[in-house]
């Protein structure tokens, strides 16, 4: 019998981390919250594609891509807190107005686009 990807009779250490503080530390946590953000921690780690949507954040991203999309006509990454500019679709608001693959946003308005910008979106 070959391996199975999730064993159902080993715990990982996170699970059993995470029982324990629900067992015996001293004050209330809200594990929901805990587990989340050991999560998003995880996911810091791997490539900058990678997210973890809460489930309540993951019906509005349902819902927004069901919608109709506006932009300025860029695709970006987030590269140590900085928004790239990775590629300007032709003919688009951002090609007429100059933007150049290698561009850089940092601010928008007077809003400074930072990851923890990118976080509070979520």
């Amino acid at each position: 019998m070959g391996k199975r990807f999730f064993s159902a009779n080993k715990r990982s250490t996170l699970q059993e981390a995470l029982d324990i503080i629900r067992v015996k530390y001293v004050d209330s946590v809200q594990l929901d919250s805990l587990q989340g953000r050991a999560i998003e921690e995880m996911m810091n780690e791997l490539d900058p594609h990678s997210v973890y949507l809460p489930p309540v954040d993951l019906q509005i991203a349902n819902e927004d891509l069901a919608g109709k999309f506006d932009g300025i006509g860029v695709e970006f990454n987030v590269f140590n807190d900085t928004v790239n500019i990775v590629y300007v679709i032709p003919k688009g608001p951002s090609d007429k107005a100059g933007l150049m693959v290698g561009d850089k946003i940092l601010k928008v308005n007077d809003s400074s686009l930072t990851k923890k910008y990118f976080r509070l979106m979520r």
